[in-house]
């Protein structure tokens, strides 16, 4: 297949929004690998911007419109700079969008719609202008053409160092041991997406099933790679979308315990640190089995990270 140049390409895109435009056609007619197929293309003015997620008001009518194809960087100095770079390039603006569905007889990967947004009257595609600027990294939601155009936008924007690619590496941060983390509350369950209760909203990338009204949350991790424990659930990774504006950060470890002794008072780590629980929170701590993940916060509570529970320790060696 004949690859456009990038500037024809995008063109290609803007020019319309109801079926899969013909750059994406193979020499026989055929799509040369699944696409995805493009809604109705439709107009509005972008009245909010949070993170990646648009308020695009039609017709009187209030929309919520995601970005397709962008992954923020979680609550990083990034992540900030990506809303400040879509505030000011779409906020107030007359825009057409449409929404990017999955290929004929693949599952969504989301319950949420997401779309491309284009700012009229220049057609400036905003998904691929904020990878093309450095402050987002192509997410897993796109298929054929749509992805290979924005990971060579992401391609381009890492070798000369733009944005989030100044000093990061290609594809994920470094492993780290050392994570932020929240306390906190789930204020509103909607399907994937979930709304807490210190102002943050993130994505859950798997099934939770029903959550109860005000369910315990624990959130934690660090750029790029985030996680939600929550009351009465597993652990499962999430996107962060809107950062915490209330509540307090903590500093926390991950870490690995690998015994239990003393009826639960005394734990193992696996760097050969020895732990000490605080008297009368071992009727918690002797049920645990080891070895098992966990989550020390602020040097001082340990988080069971495959029960939820938690006790007060103390470091003894």
């Amino acid at each position: 297949m004949t690859q456009l140049p990038a500037a024809n390409l995008l063109a290609a895109l803007g020019m319309i929004c109801l079926e899969i435009p013909a750059w994406v056609q193979s020499p026989h007619g055929l799509p040369s690998m699944p696409e995805p197929i493009l809604g109705e293309a439709r107009r509005g003015v972008v009245v909010e911007v949070d993170s990646t997620i648009l308020v695009v008001k039609e017709e009187g009518t209030k929309l919520v419109v995601p970005l397709a194809g962008l992954r923020p960087e979680g609550l990083s100095p990034a992540s900030t700079e990506a809303s400040n770079f879509l505030r000011n390039l779409l906020l107030g603006e007359a825009v057409r969008f449409c929404e990017l569905k999955p290929p004929v007889g693949q599952a969504p990967t989301s319950r949420h719609p997401s779309y491309l947004v284009y700012r009229e009257p220049d057609g400036t595609l905003a998904n691929v202008e904020a990878i093309r600027q450095g402050y987002c990294r192509v997410s897993d939601d796109l298929t054929g053409d749509f992805h290979k155009e924005f990971k060579g936008q992401e391609a381009q924007a890492q070798r000369i160092g733009k944005g989030i690619w100044t000093t990061s590496s290609p594809e994920v941060a470094p492993p780290t041991r050392v994570v932020s983390c929240y306390q906190t509350r789930v204020e509103e369950d909607k399907d994937d997406i979930l709304l807490l209760e210190n102002g943050a909203a993130v994505h859950v990338n798997g099934y939770l099933g029903y959550l109860a009204y005000r369910k315990a949350a624990v959130l934690y991790g660090s750029v790029g790679a985030w996680k939600i424990l929550l009351e009465g659930k597993h652990v499962v990774a999430c996107d962060v979308i809107r950062a915490p504006d209330i509540g307090v950060r903590s500093n926390a470890e991950l870490v690995t315990l690998s015994k239990v002794k003393g009826r639960g008072s005394i734990l193992f780590m696996d760097d050969k640190s020895i732990w000490e629980v605080n008297r009368g929170e071992d009727v918690i701590s002797q049920l645990w089995i080891a070895p098992f993940n966990g989550l020390l916060i602020e040097g001082s509570r340990l988080l069971n990270l495959d029960d939820g529970e938690s006790v007060q320790v103390t470091r003894v060696q």
